[in-house]
This record gives structure tokens, C-alpha cells and sequence, in this order.
């Protein structure tokens, strides 16, 4: 399935602990793709041993690795996410990162495979903002400014709204959408039950849930 056909995406971080269980609640749950990714203690090793895990129990749908480092490249993916972070104000999340694996491994990059992301972090309480070094939005003029710098000046096809662990402000996406239609635009932050991923649907291309589906008991998220 194409990126384009994306609406519900579940995103599991290779640093915790995964059972069984989880595994198959998962893969048996009406996600569209599943995304291997977090902000730290991401390696080459833990990403492609969880991906083996998902391939073990025949997961059919696409399993992708959103890439934190040059280093963490994992094995056993369909395609790999490379964040861009539009607001940081570390150039290594713009662009040092990216130059330094090209100029590394140039020769190796399967560039069918890899979709360049901006990302736009909305919270300054959160890993990804203080890894980064985020200056989060001050209002909407703001997220549009990033957003078209993205689209416009990088030419991205995809901008991916980070709220990190809390639900946002759902004007974001919508009016994301109505800016530039002809944009994926992806929603993650605080996603816990089916009346919030519908929420979300209803303003995103596509939605994010990660933290809710470690909680078997507090989501409706999963099959049963």
C-alpha cells in the first residue's frame, strides 16, 4: 500500500519491551502500516530485531523505520522516514545529519525506499523537542511559515505535526490541509482511543499512535 493510502499508523518503539502479545494485537489491529521508531536509545540492532518479530507472526502490512541517526539504519524494512525538523535550531536535524550519511554511504542508498519528512514539533516539554533543540511554533503564522519553507523551499511531499505524547490542537492539520491539499500531512501526539484517531482522521491525511499501545488495558485501539 502506497504512503498516500495511509490513515491509521502505528508506531512502535524498539527500545520497549514488546511481548508476544503485543506483537500479535498489532498486527491483527486495522492499522494501514507500522513504523519502527523513537527519539533515543534507537540501534541498527533493536530496529531490525523488532522488525524480525513482526515478520515472524506474517504482519502484511508495511513496516517502515523512522530513522533517528545515520547509525540506526535497521535491516528487514520496506521503506525508511528521514526527519527533516523544520523548527530546530540545530542544523544537524536540518540537513548535517542527512549530508553526512550521503557523503558516507552514497553508493548504498536505495533512495526508492527513503521519504524525506518535515517534521514541525509542537511541545517544548518533550524528548524529541529537547534532543532537537525545537523552537515550537508561536502561532499558526508561525506553522505555516514552517510548513511552506518544507514544501516550497525542500520540496517535501509530506509534513509530519509532533505533538509527542499529548493530544494538540486538531486547527493545526485542518488547516495544513486547506494550505496544501496537495500534502501528506501526519498527526502524532496523544492518540488513545478510537474517538481520537476518528478526530484526528477527520483534519490529517494520516494518524500516529504510539504511547496508547503499550496500555493494552486503557485502549480500544487493538483488537481484543
Amino acid at each position: 500500500m502506497e504512503i498516500r493510502y495511509w490513515r491509521r499508523v502505528a508506531k512502535l518503539d524498539p527500545v520497549r519491551p514488546h511481548s508476544q502479545g503485543l506483537i500479535d494485537r498489532v498486527a491483527k489491529s486495522p492499522f494501514d502500516a507500522i513504523v519502527i521508531g523513537g527519539t533515543w536509545g534507537v540501534t541498527a540492532q533493536n530496529a531490525t530485531d523488532l522488525a524480525l518479530s513482526l515478520r515472524k507472526v506474517r504482519v502484511r502490512l508495511p513496516v517502515w523505520q523512522e530513522l533517528s541517526g545515520e547509525q540506526d539504519v535497521a535491516f528487514g524494512m520496506d521503506g525508511y522516514f528521514v526527519p527533516m525538523v523544520l523548527n530546530t535550531a540545530d542544523i544537524t536535524y536540518l540537513a548535517r545529519s542527512h549530508v553526512r550519511a550521503i557523503r558516507n554511504y552514497r553508493g548504498r542508498i536505495a533512495w526508492r525506499y527513503i521519504v524525506p519528512t518535515g517534521y514541525i514539533v509542537m511541545r517544548t516539554d518533550c524528548a524529541v523537542a529537547h534532543r532537537t533543540r525545537a523552537e515550537t511554533p508561536r502561532d499558526m503564522e508561525d506553522v505555516i511559515a514552517y510548513a511552506e519553507y518544507g514544501v516550497r523551499f525542500c520540496g517535501l511531499s509530506m509534513l509530519y505535526i509532533e505533538y509527542s505524547g499529548a493530544l494538540g490542537d486538531p486547527a493545526v492539520p485542518a488547516r495544513l490541509r486547506e494550505e496544501f491539499p496537495d500534502i501528506q500531512i501526519f498527526y502524532g501526539g496523544g492518540i488513545a482511543s478510537n474517538d481520537d484517531m476518528e478526530r484526528y482522521l477527520a483534519v490529517s491525511s494520516a494518524v500516529v499512535v504510539g504511547n496508547a499501545l503499550y496500555d493494552l488495558a486503557q485502549t480500544d485501539l487493538l483488537v481484543q
